[in-house]
């Protein structure tokens, strides 16, 4: 048996199909589709919809906005605060939980007056992307201390500030 892919058609494709289907003499699902490629039942469905498209299509032109999506840093000072957090207690080789980072976060943004910060999971994890800082589950060595070695396998930072 022969998997199908499913295939996703753009508004102006669907558009497009359509107007060739009116526009043809006889109005032919079938050369319709075959010409385009799609399958007739696709065609019967786009050409009900044809004004539903046209709509969505003269909204998307009004409503167009930028694609990128680049979430844009709230506070440095609780960035860079909240680094140097971290920074300080895997220097003193302490543990440091999620839970840790997001608290710090707060008292930082309570310090500064940010009522409105809220320190979420959401907000730890791109947190940890923007800085590159990598979780790992933290060991001691055979010595049972800490050393410089054994901070890189606990929790990895690599830290590009452009400041």
């Amino acid at each position: 048996m022969c998997k199908r892919r499913r295939s996703s058609y753009t508004i102006e494709f669907k558009i497009s199909v359509v107007e060739a289907l009116r526009e043809s003499k006889k109005q032919n699902v079938s050369k319709t589709a075959i010409k385009f490629g799609v399958d007739r039942k696709r065609v019967r469905e786009w050409n009900n919809a044809y004004q539903k498209f046209k709509s969505i299509k003269q909204n998307l032109q009004k409503t167009r906005k930028k694609v990128e999506f680049v979430r844009q840093v709230k506070s440095r000072e609780i960035e860079n605060g909240v680094l140097m957090y971290l920074k300080s207690q895997l220097a003193t080789c302490r543990k440091v939980k999620n839970k840790d980072l997001q608290q710090k976060a707060l008292e930082i943004a309570n310090f500064h007056g940010l009522t409105t910060f809220k320190a979420s999971n959401m907000w730890l994890y791109r947190w940890k992307k923007r800085n590159q800082v990598i979780s790992r589950r933290f060991t001691l060595g055979s010595t049972g201390s800490c050393s410089e070695e054994e901070d890189d396998e606990d929790l990895i930072i690599d830290v590009e500030n452009d400041d």
